[in-house]
């Protein structure tokens, strides 16, 4: 937008998936102005995880529109497109930008518009306004109405829609457009649904330490990299970018992560409680302890009392590792079965395009 007198304002819609309790916003004119955890950035952004850097990227105004760098150690994400390594991009009114847990929308605001000139003297209205001789007022008003265009078009539409349904022989009981209506909200909710499933995945990974999907040149999820359901389906059903994937191949994919994830949670739950079983075996247990001397041979209940010492003391330090550590008494087995039932799971994928 090339106008010198517009103020670019960054409006915070959500941190971590909610909005703020009070509303926080930066204006950016002039010089322009910083984003970042430091608090000298115009627009500061905590962050305790120290996701964010102290000064994570720049708004600058060359010739009337406004620039966003990035310039911090992870990269922004403007309208679903990763930037990073100090690149920049212009910016426009409605544009939102993810930094971390933040997500951020730009709108651009125009000066107070100039006051109304003053009336004109009654004398010069008279000499401006004249009313033609034969002048008819409601001849407008009378005027035969235009017969309505031809429905034929929004049928083809409705049944382009049931086709799309699977269901092409419906007949619905709404108009077309409270069906359409209807469906749209349908997807939103399901779009809006997935991603939110996807995002409990992503976090499960994360706390497991298990590798996380990363952005690439091509063939990305859009319900994966955008911040939300409105980003998601205007990038899917409006003006798509490049590298991601088509709308319905999208949702597969996301099902097929999801129904992937289940069955390799399963897995990695069961091998991380027969880790945990395997730890109270008997034998093991036994095979710790020093060989039977004479005593234990004259007394074998003596033996039997230092195993359950032997077993206590292993539940003592079994509790303070999963308070203390949970990552390092199950976490490798857990991550282990869990990468490895994924890949069974994919292999059919891979082999059969």
């Amino acid at each position: 937008m090339a106008n010198n007198d517009v103020t670019l304002v960054l409006n915070v819609l959500s941190y971590r998936g909610q909005p703020p309790a009070e509303a926080v916003s930066a204006r950016f004119a002039g010089e322009g102005g910083t984003l970042g955890r430091g608090q000298d950035s115009t627009l500061v952004l905590a962050d305790p995880d120290k996701y964010i850097s102290r000064q994570h990227a720049s708004v600058t105004r060359q010739d009337g529109t406004y620039y966003f760098a990035d310039c911090g150690g992870n990269p922004s994400i403007v309208n679903g497109q990763p930037l990073g390594g100090g690149a920049s991009i212009a910016l426009s009114d409605g544009d939102r930008i993810l930094i971390g847990d933040y997500l951020l929308q730009v709108a651009m605001e125009l000066p107070p518009p100039a006051p109304p000139p003053a009336p004109l003297p009654e004398e010069e209205l008279a000499t401006i306004v004249k009313i033609p001789a034969g002048f008819d007022p409601l001849a407008t008003l009378l005027a035969p109405v235009p017969a309505p265009a031809s429905t034929a078009a929004d049928g083809a539409v409705l049944q382009a829609l049931l086709n799309g349904l699977g269901l092409p022989a419906l007949r619905p009981g709404q108009s077309p457009e409270q069906l359409a209506e209807t469906v749209g909200a349908m997807l939103r909710a399901a779009v809006g649904g997935t991603m939110s499933v996807l995002m409990a995945r992503a976090l499960t990974k994360r706390e497991s330490h298990i590798d996380m999907t990363m952005i690439t040149a091509q063939a990305n999820n859009p319900l994966k990299f955008f911040p939300d359901a409105d980003s998601a389906l205007a990038q899917m059903l409006g003006s798509r970018i490049p590298g991601y994937l088509p709308p319905v191949e999208a949702l597969e994919g996301a099902f097929d992560d999801l129904r992937a994830h289940e069955l390799a949670v399963i897995a990695g739950m069961r091998a991380a409680l027969a880790a945990v079983v395997q730890r109270f075996d008997p034998h093991r247990l036994e095979q710790r302890m020093p060989e039977p001397g004479h005593l234990d041979k004259l007394m074998p209940a003596a033996r039997k009392a230092r195993l359950w010492d032997r077993l206590t003391e292993l539940y003592a330090d079994l509790a303070r590792d999963a308070d203390e550590d949970l990552q390092r008494l199950f976490g490798e087995k857990f991550s282990a079965a869990y990468e490895q039932q994924v890949a069974r799971l994919r292999a059919p994928l891979s082999t059969h395009p």
